[in-house]
């Protein structure tokens, strides 16, 4: 059986994949809760959500796609992006982070 739901959209043009890949990992992330799906939502996902997930991504694919590393930074219920980890990750690696600031 099929549900269709409304989600965020992107402010422009270029951020439709990563709203996509936004709203994947949150349905990923709580497919095995059996109270979502009977009020499924997808959250609202933002620009600086955006700037994240592309930062995340980059670093992904620097590090070689290590499936610990992508685990460590997917989204989840409860809140938008898990970044905390990312910067220390980033200042361990002597790379700038475009999500220094917010």
């Amino acid at each position: 059986e099929f549900k269709i739901v409304t989600g965020p959209q992107q402010e422009n043009s270029y951020d439709c994949g990563i709203f996509l890949i936004l709203a994947v990992e949150y349905v990923i992330s709580n497919y095995s809760n059996p109270n979502m799906l009977a009020n499924f939502s997808i959250p609202f996902f933002n620009q600086i959500d955006c700037m994240k997930k592309r930062s995340t991504l980059t670093y992904v694919l620097h590090n070689k796609c290590d499936s610990s590393v992508i685990q460590s930074l997917m989204v989840d219920g409860k809140e938008s992006v898990k970044s905390d980890n990312l910067q220390s990750k980033f200042d361990y690696f002597g790379l700038e982070s475009p999500m220094s600031e917010e």
